[in-house]
Formats: C-alpha cells, sequence, structure tokens
C-alpha cells in the first residue's frame, strides 16, 4: 500500500518536472528568438526609414 502511493507520488514529480523542463525549454527558444531576431527588425527599420 505504502509502496504505491509513493510510485504514484514520483509518477507525479517526474510529470511536473518535464512540464517545468518544456516551459522553461519554450521560454529559451522565444528568447533566443527574440535576441536573433531584434537586430534584423532595427536593421529594417534603419533602411526603411
Amino acid at each position: 500500500m505504502e509502496h504505491r502511493t509513493l510510485m504514484r507520488r514520483r509518477k507525479q514529480r517526474v510529470k511536473y518536472v518535464l512540464q517545468t523542463l518544456h516551459v522553461v525549454g519554450l521560454n529559451r527558444l522565444l528568447l533566443e528568438v527574440t535576441i536573433r531576431g531584434l537586430p534584423t527588425t532595427i536593421k529594417e527599420r534603419l533602411m526603411h526609414s
């Protein structure tokens, strides 16, 4: 009985960690895209103006 609840808790924790990693990964990806995209947008704006 005890063992089963422990396993369930561990599964939930793994799920939570995976979700957190996924969100962090997405945020990092967005940050990288923004950082890479900003210089080009600034250049384009300077070229157009």
